[in-house]
């Protein structure tokens, strides 16, 4: 496992400064998942506040030309370290940044003022937040088949419930149970994955992204996340950019669909709406903050799920293509445009992790 996801939470409190602190929780923020594990977020520490935006650098036209998946990326991000956070009692203000109207990026305020010495530490823990944080290392996006393994439907009922939280307004979350919707879903999905892989410029991207199981890099995904093996990964790697094997991706993911006994659709309103909340004063949520709301929504479910014991496989990019996403909306009968799906159960076979920059790699000193 690599040195950034063995993290020993009781190592917060030997950091000394507010600088050292903010790097320590931003640890926990880098090990979210992002599209392509392009790790877009970038961090700017000023004092007890930290902004989080996107790098200017990393554009994706073909696979993400509104920069969904971007700001959902950068949702799982904020949602980590605000986890981490309220865990240790630090968190002060998270406030959305605008300019011209337009989400730049979120800042959180953190307050370590009420920060306890090593021997009190447990004094102010918030246990709700425990397993979650413990959990953040070791939550990955799992393929292939899913045993048949039911999930209680209290803790679906549960997890329902976070569409309500302030923190979530303006989202919804629909858990699909029945056997034939979520088979259905799943071609669905695949029908939009194959209709991506038909653009060569899209393969052309994603092969700088998608590497074979004996390049090392620090960004991109491997193809043994698709189970693969080392041989043939490297045949697809070198094959995608000249030839559509789309269908070689989505029999893979159609697999998990097959096999869960869970599948969730998260959506979002995207267009000025009031924010459902008891503040009045908030003001009206644009593409990107519902965006990157539904990113962090998302992480806390994965999360939530991989405490009691559960992997999920994410499926981002299939609704943006065509009108795949009416499809979905028709099937669940919801009018929010659906942002990301996921399916919950239990895999039996382990996959690698995907690398990660290290905080500190991704702190800018200037915007």
């Amino acid at each position: 496992m690599e040195s950034v996801r063995n993290i020993k939470k009781f190592d917060f409190w030997k950091q000394n400064t507010d600088l050292e602190k903010i790097t320590f929780l931003l640890g926990y923020a880098i090990l979210a998942p992002s599209y392509y594990n392009s790790q877009p977020w970038l961090f700017k520490i000023s004092d007890n506040k930290c902004k989080f935006y996107l790098n200017p650098k990393i554009k994706l036209k073909e696979g993400d030309s509104e920069e969904r998946n971007l700001h959902m990326s950068l949702g799982c991000a904020i949602e980590n370290i605000i986890i981490a956070s309220r865990y240790f009692g630090v968190l002060g203000k998270i406030d959305t940044l605008l300019e011209n109207g337009k989400y730049i990026g979120t800042e959180i305020t953190f307050d370590f003022k009420k920060l306890l010495s090593d021997s009190e530490n447990n004094l102010q823990l918030d246990k709700e937040y425990e397993k979650l944080v413990d959990y953040i290392p070791f939550r990955q996006n799992a393929k292939g088949s899913f045993k048949n393994t039911p999930i209680p439907a209290d803790i679906i009922s549960r997890l329902s419930m976070f569409a309500f939280l302030d923190d979530f307004s303006g989202l919804r979350i629909d858990f699909l149970t029945n056997r034939e919707q979520i088979i259905t879903l799943g071609n669905i999905v695949v029908s939009g994955i194959k209709q991506k892989f038909k653009n060569k410029l899209y393969r052309v991207e994603l092969s700088v992204w998608l590497h074979n199981n004996f390049r090392a890099k620090k960004e991109g995904l491997l193809i043994n996340s698709q189970n693969s093996l080392s041989l043939l990964s490297m045949i697809i790697s070198y094959l995608i950019p000249y030839m559509n094997v789309g269908s070689f991706f989505a029999k893979a993911d159609l697999k998990s669909f097959k096999t869960a006994p869970v599948a969730c659709v998260i959506g979002g309103w995207e267009e000025q709406v009031p924010v459902l909340s008891s503040d009045s004063n908030k003001s009206l949520k644009t593409k990107p903050e519902t965006w990157v709301n539904a990113g962090r929504l998302t992480q806390r479910l994965l999360l939530e799920f991989a405490a009691r014991g559960y992997n999920t496989s994410i499926f981002s990019s299939a609704t943006e293509s065509g009108n795949t996403f009416k499809e979905i909306q028709k099937l669940v009968g919801m009018t929010e445009r659906p942002e990301l799906i996921f399916c919950v159960g239990q895999i039996n076979k382990g996959h690698k992790f995907t690398s990660r920059f290290e905080a500190k790699e991704k702190i800018e000193s200037k915007i």
